[in-house]
């Protein structure tokens, strides 16, 4: 019995995080993100949501990372997926300078 608890407990953990990430832009972006934790619900298929990216990132976003943190499959696991959180991670570009120009 305890060692089927331990294969469980081990299988559980090697496939509890991932992280994907969108490259957007080259440009170069602050480097404290933005973090965005959303709440889903029903084993993460409810509600589907729209994110306004210009909203959190004015200048525009350089990327994009979305992972399930060790606590976002914690609270899953122990909600039996009812509740799914996800954490998002936006990393704005930095404003850039005016061009000026002198004349002669």
């Amino acid at each position: 019995m305890r060692n089927r608890a331990a294969v469980a407990a081990l299988c559980l953990a090697a496939s509890a995080c991932h992280t994907f990430a969108f490259h957007v832009s080259d440009a170069p972006s602050n480097p404290v993100p933005v973090v965005d934790r959303k709440t889903y619900w029903l084993f993460g298929t409810f509600p589907e949501q729209d994110i306004d990216a210009g909203a959190i990132c004015p200048e525009g976003v350089s990327k994009i990372a979305e992972e399930t943190l060790f606590t976002d499959v914690l609270l899953t696991a122990v909600t039996l997926e009812i509740y799914a959180p996800r954490t998002s991670t936006y990393y704005c570009r930095l404003p850039t300078s005016p061009v000026t120009t002198t004349t002669p």
